[in-house]
């Protein structure tokens, strides 16, 4: 029982993790197609990012 929500609470910040890094890795995509001059709305619909996200 115990073992088993260990494991479940491991899951979950595994899972936590993956996201935070994905949205790290967006952000740093948006921020060199930015530097690019890539228009901001273009970057807006491919990332999923809002603008405060990517000027941030």
């Amino acid at each position: 029982m115990i073992l088993e929500m260990i494991e479940n609470e491991n899951k979950a910040l595994i899972r936590k993790g993956r996201r935070e890094g994905r949205r790290e890795t967006l952000k740093y995509i948006a921020k060199r197609m930015l530097n690019e001059k890539v228009d901001i709305d273009f970057i807006m619909r491919i990332t999923g990012l809002t603008k405060e996200q990517i000027l941030k």
